[in-house]
């Protein structure tokens, strides 16, 4: 069935006009092959792991050039919607004029101040209210962003998750967790990410500590604790290949979900 469902999505006559989904090299670092088959994974993922269907409200949180949302233009039916928002100006923009054609996607630019990506942006990510109203998501998708947030941020957004989430809808979330089996990677430096265990700020442990939004991980237990305070139930997760193990992802995946 779900091999049917995605075949038939791919049939969509709008897809001759994929092309102009799909960046330059120029505007992002990724070939353009590899920009669609990541962005094809992440609409598996969102069916098998998120519970994706064709008529859900899906909200984006880091959209950046609409890699996980080009696949969604074949998938998502006129009922369904999809809502990106990111701090790059430029993607925004580029994202904005490019699907123009789908009515029911849309675009936000959310000025966000980060050290890395935006150090002129005005508002905080601690303090940031999602673009969507309360209940009214099935879908929270974030596929590369929660590995760029300090602890105050992590857990403003997962506070916001809760809050949009929609009763059985699901968040599908990349980000880099320590338990048993990430620390032991990095103690035995089997580890594709240096993380430094000796240098813990609370939860968090980072790569460079002159730079800390470069890669942040987070205590496995803390995460957990937190997700439960906020009502999210964890139903699925997937360990990523920044472990040193052979995965479908770089990042360890983790799917949420608000209880009907």
């Amino acid at each position: 069935m779900l091999g049917r469902v995605l075949f038939g999505a791919m049939r969509n006559p709008l897809r001759r006009r994929r092309d102009a989904l799909v960046p330059s090299r120029e505007l992002v670092a990724d070939a353009p092959r590899t920009f669609i088959a990541a962005g094809d994974a992440w609409l598996l993922r969102c069916v098998t792991l998120g519970g994706l269907v064709p008529d859900a409200r899906v909200l984006e949180l880091g959209c950046g050039y609409g890699r996980a949302a080009r696949p969604l233009t074949d998938f998502l039916s006129a009922d369904g919607h999809y809502l990106g928002f990111d701090l790059d100006e430029a993607a925004i923009g580029w994202c904005t004029e490019r699907y123009a054609a789908y009515p029911n996607f849309a675009f936000q630019h959310a000025d966000l101040a980060n050290p890395l990506y935006r150090p002129s942006g005005t508002e905080q990510a601690s303090e940031y209210l999602f673009p969507s109203d309360d209940g009214n998501v099935e879908l929270v998708l974030a596929a590369s962003v929660l590995t760029h947030l300090v602890t105050a941020e992590l857990a403003r957004y997962l506070r916001e998750t809760a809050r949009v989430l929609a009763p059985g809808g699901r968040a599908l979330l990349a980000l880099f967790l320590l338990d048993l089996g990430s620390r032991a990677a990095l103690t035995q430096g089997r580890a594709t990410l240096p993380f430094d265990l000796a240098s813990a700020a609370g939860p968090m442990v980072v790569v460079d500590p002159e730079l800390p939004e470069g890669a942040v991980a987070y205590d496995h237990a803390w995460f957990e604790g937190l997700c439960a305070e906020l009502g999210l139930r964890r139903v699925g997760a997937q360990p990523g290949s920044w472990r040193g193990l052979k995965a479908s992802s770089h990042q360890d995946l983790v799917v949420l979900e608000r209880p009907a």
